[in-house]
């Protein structure tokens, strides 16, 4: 009987593979990948009597059978017959860009150098040959831009660009996070647990044509498309009809402590209304949709009551609160995220916030309240998550502005400024808010007033009316069936 290996490699004999390393080896992934595979996905991996955890053992004709009913086991396998992004070919299985054989030729003349040095030739072969991962193997990005768009490019830690990507629609260097070596809508991650940083991108467009892709990095300098699928929606509300919804940010964060990331995507419909934020697993299953009325400004998630599973925490407008323009909100949920096809609205009939939500989903929603005093130049409100600072054993205050004034700059474009801030502790509790003093002393604010000071005091929703006090929107009764997500025709 003949077996093929991962890499194309053909076996005559059964074979016993005596470490976790041989069967990682064999299999063509990382150790924790394979030890992941056995405790998930049933891979075949024997242990020695006495029942000692290190002495385990394979038979390669049983991981060859396993492999061949697991095409896609808890990790990610590349798949070419995926589609492909239209700014860039595909890197295709066996073949390298052309900076790669740099790569090769750099460590093949070490190769050469290790015997005559007196060195240890195979310890020193297996750090040096391509393929190993390195203790620094962060990527960066180098951004140009175009009259009608711009271009990011990534490059590894040895200046050599393994991938590109192109947008018509935005500035790509504007939404580089500025605490982390990450794009708000590109992020790197090692998905498979083989020690290289993978890359999961989503489009940029307001588009029905929208898409996220994860590429899968082989070695130093080459990436592979593992997998793809489609972001488009269409979102129906009293007679209206929204599509042409594009990425705003998204991250890969663990949700449920499974040990495996979930894909949050927050998109807006073109220009601003509504807002869906979607959770999907790696192979692009939809675990929960939630749905608002008004735009997203900016996401994130932590695990703020440790309990395991992580909240999702969203910036946004809302146009169901005021007549003509929009209010600042921000909203917390929380769910087991291990569910698929879940689904939340905050919409209720006549313009107004839903009066209960999905059960499963515990949703604290606060209201921050349009500026009607402060002179504020932006008709449309918003709020933006600020940093979240975390000290043990405890999360510190999570932070939201709100009230934009656009400045201007004289060494670039007018700015907006966030001029309220807001302060809430782990239970979402209101703690303290404030206003930029430079606003104060520039407009000549009287913050004594009633005024001022009831902007500087959120509300919470409780599904029939607002209050002071912290409070969640009521769970709808379980038996009445849940608003239906309409797909794309």
């Amino acid at each position: 009987m003949q077996n093929h290996s991962r890499g194309g490699a053909k076996m005559t004999e059964r074979r016993r593979l005596e470490t976790w390393k041989e069967i990682a080896n064999y299999l063509g992934r990382g150790v924790r990948t394979v030890q992941r595979w056995e405790k998930h996905d049933g891979l075949p991996v024997h242990r020695e009597a006495g029942g000692r955890k290190e002495s385990v053992f394979a038979w390669s004709d049983e991981l060859d059978a396993w492999r061949a009913g697991h095409p896609y086991p808890n990790g990610l396998e590349l798949s070419p017959g995926a589609s492909y992004p239209n700014d860039q070919e595909p890197t295709t299985s066996g073949q390298r860009p052309a900076s790669s054989g740099r790569s090769v030729a750099r460590n093949q003349k070490w190769l050469v150098l290790i015997p005559a040095l007196g060195i240890l030739p195979v310890v020193l072969a297996v750090i040096l040959l391509p393929g190993q991962p390195g203790e620094d193997d962060a990527l960066f990005f180098k951004f140009h831009e175009y009259d009608r768009g711009s271009q990011v490019d990534i490059y590894n830690a040895n200046n050599i660009r393994i991938k590109s990507f192109r947008s018509g629609m935005i500035n790509f260097k504007l939404t580089l996070v500025s605490d982390k070596n990450e794009l708000r809508m590109l992020k790197t991650i090692d998905l498979d647990e083989d020690g290289w940083l993978d890359i999961v991108f989503a489009d940029l467009h307001y588009s029905s044509h929208n898409r996220i892709y994860i590429y899968l990095r082989q070695d130093v300098d080459t990436v592979q498309l593992a997998r793809s699928w489609s972001l488009g929606e269409i979102f129906e509300y009293e007679g209206e009809r929204f599509g042409d919804f594009g990425c705003e940010q998204m991250i890969c964060e663990d949700l449920n402590d499974d040990g495996t990331p979930e894909i949050v995507v927050g998109m807006n419909s073109h220009p601003h209304f509504p807002s869906l934020c979607r959770i999907y697993d790696l192979h692009g299953a939809v675990m929960a949709s939630i749905y608002h009325p008004g735009r997203i400004n900016n996401l994130n998630v932590y695990d703020r009551d440790g309990d395991g599973r992580k909240e999702l925490y969203v910036a946004a407008t809302n146009n169901f609160l005021a007549e003509e323009f929009s209010a600042p909100v921000m909203y917390v949920v929380e769910n087991d995220w291990e569910t698929r096809d879940q689904e939340a609205s905050f919409f209720g009939e006549n313009r107004s916030l839903a009066p209960a939500v999905t059960p499963g989903f515990r949703v604290i929603y606060v209201c921050l309240k349009r500026d009607r005093v402060l002179p504020s130049q932006q008709t449309w409100e918003s709020a933006w998550l600020g940093t979240f600072a975390f000290k043990q054993p405890a999360p510190g205050p999570i932070m939201v502005q709100a009230s934009p004034l656009e400045v201007s700059d004289a060494q670039g474009p007018p700015k907006l400024v966030h001029l309220r801030s807001f302060y809430f502790d782990s239970g979402m509790n209101f703690v303290q808010s404030y206003i930029q003093q430079e606003f104060i002393t520039k407009y000549s604010i009287d913050i004594s007033t009633a005024e001022v000071q009831d902007l500087l005091r959120p509300m919470y929703w409780n599904g029939h009316g607002w209050q002071e006090d912290v409070c969640t929107i009521p769970m709808a009764d379980a038996a009445a069936p849940p608003a239906q997500r309409r797909p794309l025709p």
